[in-house]
This record gives C-alpha cells, sequence and structure tokens, in this order.
C-alpha cells in the first residue's frame, strides 16, 4: 500500500521557475512523503533483523533520495537508522540481499568521499 504511493516520480522543477499547478505539486509531495513515511516505519520497525520483504523496501526507499525535502531527510534519517542498528551483524545480514540490492544498499550506507 506505501509502495504505491510513491507511484510516478516528481516533476523536476526547472531553472527556478514556479510550477504550473504549485498545488498539484504540493499534493504529489505530500502523497509521496507519506508512502515513504510508511516504508520508513516497516523498515524501523524491525531495527535488528531483516524479514524477507526488507531488501525490496530498502531500495524502494532509495529510489526517493533524490527527492526534495521532507521526502529526501526522512530517506537519509531511515538509512542512517538501519545502518547504526545493524551494524554488528552487517555480515551476516547482507547474505539476505541480492548483488543488486547489495550494490544500491551499500551505495546509500557508505558515506561519499569527501576528495573524490
Amino acid at each position: 500500500r506505501f509502495s504505491a504511493k510513491l507511484g510516478a516520480p516528481l516533476p523536476r522543477r526547472r531553472g527556478g521557475r514556479p510550477a504550473r499547478d504549485p498545488g498539484a505539486y504540493a499534493r504529489r509531495v505530500l502523497e509521496r512523503h507519506a508512502g515513504v513515511l510508511g516504508l520508513s516505519c516497516l523498515v524501523l520497525a524491525f531495527p535488528y533483523t531483516i524479514p524477507e520483504w526488507m531488501p525490496g523496501v530498502l531500495v524502494q526507499l532509495s529510489g526517493c533520495i533524490d527527492d526534495p525535502n521532507p521526502i529526501q531527510s526522512t530517506v537519509q534519517r531511515t538509512f542512517a537508522e538501519f545502518r547504526r542498528t545493524h551494524m554488528d551483524t552487517w555480515h551476516e545480514d547482507r547474505k539476505r540481499f541480492s548483488s543488486e540490492q547489495l550494490e544500491i544498499l551499500t551505495d546509500m550506507l557508505v558515506s561519499p568521499c569527501y576528495y573524490a
């Protein structure tokens, strides 16, 4: 149900120009944020385990990292908390992810190098 709220990506604003219909854009951001909050709650409800459905949910959340605030900050906080709670058992937890999911998740969990 929460995944359905993510739907299509948000339309991008171009060059600081206002959206054609600011009300529709705001409603779309609100609906998408509701979906992200729901999925984040599901992830955070299992702080030390990884149910079989969680890898897919984390991949869905990673697709929202470039969305505007407050969506982006919610996704960042969710991944930070996931990293903190699964750090000790990551050598076992990583086996629950496919190689593609693990690559996406690694990009989300590893801080970018400042000098790169």
